[in-house]
């Protein structure tokens, strides 16, 4: 568990929580009024669609009204003990509310815009506790091109698993990760000095592009283990399937075609770049692949049927 020299935890000063409209039905996103408050929200929302984003640019200009709470009893009261303990003190405020997980997130942050991310699950959440031991881990490896987000405290509070962590800085409000950044951070995972390490999650929505290279966030599913290409595939099938960045058979290209960005990574990290459709291959039959949701499955699938066309015409395409 981190510990921090103790502060003054983040101050309400009587500003409300203001829910932030336009938001898919499957979150919550509150803010604190004023212009910390939105720059708040996008620490924990980047919103890809116009109707967001206007929805988290707007929640600057909402007026005060009296205080109220939030929709979690004691949730607020955990927030600032925990950031006693870790020697946070905020001035902004943004709360993300998970329907799927049940997981609480706040972006606490200071007028200079610095801040932390606080999570908070139930006791037994094994994703949270797990984050949490790996980037205690990782934070005394050495990667020369990834940012490691610092843990600023975690463990069990008030029944509460709950980690804390330094905001990652994005390069520019606008600056999105692409598929070189996404191949330089699996690189990176792969060669640690802490082990061959999987994020297990490296889609486009948890990796920040900063001044110094790639960050990673959201570390629930990552694991120890000799997976090659794992995190370059998941990268590259959720940019597809939920982004649609590109069809199932290009997909199969950026990963296993002649020149392709996962030959060289591959390469780069000290596998032939000819088992790259074993290791696709065995990413598409990962186990939990079949319970994933009904769009991944789909283009999963058609992926797999793309793999197997070209095994058999014995083409590098």
């Amino acid at each position: 568990m981190g510990s921090a020299d103790r502060a003054d935890p983040p101050r309400n000063d009587g500003a409300a929580w203001r829910r932030v409209p336009f938001m898919p039905r499957r979150i919550e996103l509150w803010a604190t009024p004023g212009p910390g408050g939105a720059a708040a929200a996008r620490v924990l929302y980047q919103p890809r669609r116009r109707a967001r984003a206007a929805g988290t640019a707007i929640t600057r200009f909402l007026p005060g009204r009296p205080v109220t709470s939030l929709p979690a009893a004691g949730i607020e009261t955990v927030v600032e003990q925990v950031s006693a303990l870790a020697g946070v003190c905020a001035d902004a405020a943004a709360a993300f509310h998970s329907r799927e997980s049940g997981r609480w997130l706040f972006a606490l942050t200071a007028r200079d815009g610095n801040g932390v991310v606080m999570k908070l699950g139930p006791a037994d959440d094994d994703g949270l506790a797990r984050e949490g031991a790996m980037l205690s881990k990782l934070a005394a490896s050495q990667t020369t091109t990834l940012q490691i987000p610092r843990v600023r405290w975690h463990g069990v509070h008030e029944n509460r698993c709950v980690i804390v962590t330094d905001i990652v800085t994005r390069r520019s409000v606008t600056a999105e990760p692409d598929l070189e950044d996404a191949c330089a951070a699996a690189c990176a995972l792969a060669t640690s000095t802490a082990g061959f390490v999987v994020h297990g999650d490296l889609a486009p929505w948890n990796i920040v592009p900063t001044a110094n290279g790639p960050a990673l966030v959201d570390w629930e599913d990552s694991r120890f283990d000799d997976d090659p290409l794992h995190d370059l595939a998941h990268y590259v099938t959720r940019s597809g399937a939920l982004l649609r960045a590109w069809r199932p058979d290009a997909a199969v290209r950026h990963l296993r075609g002649s020149g392709s960005v996962g030959r060289r990574y591959l390469d780069d990290i000290g596998f032939e770049p000819d088992s790259a459709d074993e290791h696709l291959a065995r990413y598409l039959r990962r186990p939990g692949a079949q319970t994933s949701p009904p769009t991944l499955r789909r283009y999963e699938t058609a992926m797999a049927d793309a793999l197997e066309s070209h095994r058999r015409a014995g083409t590098d395409a």
